[in-house]
């Protein structure tokens, strides 16, 4: 009786190790791989920033630097949706950063409303 009960403890014991090892192998590879931090410096100076013209040349670099710091998309589905997240964020990031209404409206699209918005408030 004493030899079934040692036994059926173990048992317990070596299944409850393997789940604890199973979450910790699934958490690990769970998290993200660390990304190093790439960044290109975008001159406007010679825009006029309160023209849409300007916001929309402006647009057009930083599209370009995003592309080049993201380094384009690569083959295979999942390669370019982690490509177009890094896109997206690097123009959201840049466009918050320059901080400029007409800016942000070229970025949210060609939506009348928001262009008007944005000129209206400056």
């Amino acid at each position: 009786m004493k030899l079934k009960s040692i036994q059926h403890s173990s048992l317990w014991s070596v299944a409850f190790t393997s789940v604890v090892c199973l979450l910790g192998t699934s958490e690990a590879s769970a998290r993200p791989p660390v990304a190093t931090s790439r960044s290109v410096t975008v001159n406007y100076r010679d825009l006029n920033l309160s023209t849409i013209d300007g916001a929309i040349k402006l647009y057009e670099r930083l599209k370009g630097a995003a592309r080049s710091v993201c380094d384009g998309p690569h083959i295979g589905i999942a390669a370019y949706e982690e490509w177009r997240s890094c896109y997206d964020a690097a123009m959201a990031d840049a466009v918050a950063k320059v901080n400029n209404p007409l800016l942000t409206a070229v970025h949210r699209g060609p939506n009348k409303d928001a262009t008007t918005i944005a000129m209206l408030s400056k």
